[in-house]
């Protein structure tokens, strides 16, 4: 408790010089011109109230529309930034103390070219849009995006950080289109109920209106946005001329029941069914006109993809991205990025903790265990104050699971997370403090297995200047994990820090009852304009640990990196822009920054490039472990090993996205350096295509196939001699990988879809040259490194088979608005080969093994039902 309190104590002292500058932002207000480009002026729509409300059917004929005040100066986005645009298009806004109206009219002397498909609500087609862009807290920062295609298939997003988007944001609002002689038309109803906005008696939002014509393959704005910078809120225009909103308290209920029937298992060979039937409700509700809170009751997510399938030999946890709704929506707040790779980033708040598989093994190999940890319910409190204060809290609290005789395998939990963030100076950066926190009720049988408790907090900054062309960024966080000696001791020992190991670095202490540890980066950025580069330092100390409520694969590391890029925006006779850039990167264990401590070093040059003819290519080229390296994670808690340098390039190629036949091919190749067999090798292919049969119909197949020759994949450590002697082995796995995954989409209407997923996947691998590290890991000749194992005839005992197979099956109606009945029939099917020989690829055999086992099924019916009161 006593640490508890400090944190707290800390989190408010935080909070103190945040509310002072927010005080002192109300007294010294920032002009709203400053903190836009060098020579740029905000252009300014007027917004009129309406005496009477236009009816929403794609019709210009309203009085409103007759005198409301016109906006016409749209210019090319792309393809050549700044050009007139091809058609006209004019925009009208008016407003009433319920509701904001938007009409959009969009000329085109050609309307029986205007291109536009039916598909499910957020699903990309390459049709003609329209795109209503609000930023109502006016902060240059986030807004609502709120899109349509001619059919009236609806896109939403929430956005924030200037640039990054939100699609899991539903809003509840209205639009008519209408194609007509002259052209077509959005005519938009947005309540205001569904915007955040700061207190006032008149108000002034952002306002952005991207406008999309697909056969030409242009994108026309207003105000102009401009590609060479990487904001979009902050080159928004001002709409103006809104009063007498007040301040409405408003909420909206989502009550929900579940009907479902659920494959069980009661032994290794009998199944049987079992019905469910549960309910459960969402809640939102406006505390002010910017602070809303959002709560679930026993949430169901049922009709959500399933997380793809993979093979996973490395030491580290696979990450998953989140796809439950309660869990991305608003969550933007929430971020904390510590690490980004593959455009995948993670950091203090991993959503996928809360409700996870439970962590404790049953005893029983026959029981059917739950594959996730029931949600009892959830509340998250998100805003911004007019002083740019945004403000986040999120709880949740999950249920005790039992195994099969009733022992814990997952614990109640309790989970916390509050974020503060303020602007500082009209987006020109901001500075926030962040806290997390994981409670666990613990057993007798829980108690070794798991952690009690886990706290985290931390601070973290964003300033940009000259302009906004150049940023500087950084964080520090501190972290603490209590429990018993035991859980503490698993900690100090798994793939995270991996304390057991006998290079230079933290001590393995068995009685240990709490670990600590801290994390810090710094970065300096230039990120607008033709040349953009990024510098960093971070580094994370040994008992840094946050992976009961965050994602973190290693601890006990210091990184360096350099990124440079050239952005050319302008087209060409070869391209319509083109991104070029190499990227550095360096790491070393936490100890000291000195070669012997190099843990890994790679360049990459790169470039990302649309073509003329809209086709889009990506490619890359590795050189990795250049500098030789000494992998102390390798051995899993072994001495370091010294690693092969290794070269890899790949190439995708994507095609125009407004063919009806859509190809993209994608390979990959790596080779490690090295003679006698030394070297390691493979390869991967990844051809798609994305059909359009009709304007309802869509689909794609994308199978995948790779091969992975790995000379130095780990196998195991076994030991021998009560723990006296450890033999690290290792061998050549020889693996190949097969799936498929593949989409159906039908959209009768917007409102009523039906969407299939179906994945097999296979995958063996074989294992030959059996051999254990010598005493000398670290020497550059591969004879030294290692010696044979004493026998062969153990190592075809790791070799494996394994098949998966999932299907969604998803039709959904959403019978008015914001209310959908879902019926759902998901399938999972896992097969491993437990008889030999093992490792054999055979995608016929595997397949016929997958499909002769008995599959997990679900059904269910999901209804929910909204109103707002």
């Amino acid at each position: 408790m006593t640490l508890v309190a400090s944190l707290r104590d800390i989190f408010l002292l935080l909070l103190v010089p945040l509310s002072l500058h927010a005080q002192s932002l109300a007294r010294d207000s920032v002009p709203p011109r400053e903190g836009r480009t060098r020579g740029a002026t905000i252009v300014n729509a007027v917004a009129v109230r309406a005496a009477a409300p236009p009816i929403i059917d794609g019709k210009d004929d309203d009085a409103i529309w007759r005198t409301a005040p016109e906006i016409t100066a749209f210019q090319q986005f792309s393809p050549t930034s700044g050009a007139a645009a091809t058609f006209r298009t004019s925009v009208k806004v008016a407003y009433d103390d319920r509701y904001l109206y938007v009409l959009v009219r969009m000329y085109d002397p050609h309307p029986d070219s205007i291109r536009s498909f039916l598909s499910r609500r957020d699903v990309p087609t390459p049709s003609d849009r329209v795109k209503i862009m609000i930023d109502s807290y006016h902060d240059r920062r986030s807004g609502y995006e709120l899109a349509v295609n001619p059919k009236g298939v609806k896109a939403d997003f929430y956005t924030f950080n200037d640039s990054e988007e939100d699609p899991s944001w539903d809003g509840v609002w209205d639009v008519g289109t209408a194609i007509d002689a002259k052209g077509w038309v959005a005519e938009y109803r947005v309540p205001f109920s569904q915007m955040r906005f700061p207190r006032g008696t008149t108000h002034v939002f952002g306002l952005g209106i991207v406008r999309d014509i697909a056969r030409l393959n242009e994108r026309d704005s207003w105000p102009l946005i401009r590609r060479d910078r990487t904001g979009i809120a902050s080159q928004f225009g001002e709409l103006t001329g809104i009063e007498g909103l007040g301040t409405p308290r408003h909420l909206e209920v989502l009550p929900y029941a579940v009907t479902k029937n659920v494959t069980t298992t009661t032994s290794s060979l009998a199944y049987g069914h079992q019905q469910q039937i549960t309910g459960g409700a969402d809640l939102k509700y406006g505390v002010t006109s910017n602070f809303t809170l959002d709560a679930t009751v026993n949430p169901d997510f049922g009709q959500v993809e399933a997380d793809p399938a993979v093979i996973n030999l490395s030491a580290f946890e696979t990450f998953y991205q989140e796809k439950r709704p309660f869990f991305i929506e608003g969550t933007g707040i929430f971020r904390f990025n510590l690490q980004c790779h593959n455009r995948a980033c993670s950091g203090l708040f991993y959503s996928r903790r809360i409700g996870r598989a439970p962590e404790i093994s049953d005893t029983s190999t026959t029981a059917q265990l739950p594959t996730s940890t029931s949600i009892i319910g959830a509340a998250k409190l998100t805003g911004r104050t007019q002083h740019g204060l945004s403000v986040g809290v999120l709880d949740a609290v999950t249920a005790r699971e039992a195994g099969s005789l009733a022992q814990t395998i997952e614990p109640r939990t309790n989970y916390v997370v509050g974020r503060v963030q303020q602007e500082l100076g009209a987006g020109k950066g901001n500075v926030g403090v962040m806290f997390t926190g994981v409670n666990r009720q613990l057993d007798d049988f829980s108690v070794d297995s798991l952690r009690r408790t886990a706290y985290a907090g931390g601070l973290d900054f964003r300033r940009d200047f000259h302009s906004q062309d150049y940023r500087i960024s950084g964080y520090a966080v501190k972290s603490n994990v209590s429990g018993s000696a035991r859980s503490i001791a698993l900690t100090q020992a798994n793939s995270t820090h991996y304390y057991q190991k006998p290079q230079d670095g933290e001590a393995y202490d068995t009685t240990r009852t709490s670990l600590g540890g801290d994390a810090e980066r710094l970065s300096f950025d230039k990120v607008n304009g033709l040349v953009q580069f990024q510098e960093t330092y971070l580094r994370y100390s040994p008992g840094f640990e946050i992976n009961d409520l965050g994602f973190l694969t290693e601890a006990g590391r210091q990184n360096q990196s350099t990124f440079v890029g050239l952005n050319l925006t302008h087209p060409t006779g070869l391209y319509r822009e083109l991104f070029a850039y190499i990227d550095q990167h360096a790491q070393w264990n936490a100890v000291s920054m000195s070669s012997k401590h190099l843990t890994d070093d790679d360049v990459t040059l790169g470039f990302d490039g649309a073509m003329t003819n809209s086709w889009l290519l990506h490619g890359n080229l590795g050189v990795h472990r250049f500098i030789p390296v000494y992998d102390d994670r390798a051995t899993r808690g072994g001495p370091a090993l010294r690693r092969v340098p290794y070269q890899d390039v790949s190439l995708e190629v994507d095609g125009d996205p407004r063919l009806r036949l859509l190809p993209s091919f994608g390979v990959f190749a790596f080779r490690g350096n090295g003679t006698r067999g030394e070297g390691s090798w493979g390869y991967g292919l990844d051809p798609s295509i994305a059909f359009r049969l009709s304007r309802s119909l869509t689909g794609s197949i994308s199978p995948h196939f790779d091969h992975n020759s790995d000379n130095n994949q780990w196998v195991d450590n076994i030991i021998s001699n009560g723990h006296a002697d450890t033999a690290y082995t290792f061998g050549r796995l020889d693996q190949n990988t097969v799936s498929l995954t593949a989409r159906v989409d039908y959209t009768l209407s917007p409102k009523l879809s039906l969407q299939v997923y179906v994945q097999p996947f296979a995958s063996s691998g074989k294992y030959t040259d059996w051999r254990q590290l010598s005493d000398d890991p670290g020497n550059d000749n591969y004879d030294r490194r290692y010696v044979p194992y004493g026998t062969q005839a153990g190592v075809s005992e790791y070799n494996f088979d394994v098949a998966e197979f999932n299907s969604n099956v998803v039709l959904r109606w959403e019978y008015r608005a914001g209310s959908a009945i879902y019926a759902v029939w998901n399938q999972g099917r896992n097969y491993e080969n437990d008889g030999t020989p093992f490792g054999n690829f055979n995608v016929h055999g595997s397949a016929h093994d997958l499909y002769a086992i008995h599959p997990n099924n679900t059904f269910l019916i999901k209804a929910s039902y909204w109103f707002s009161l």
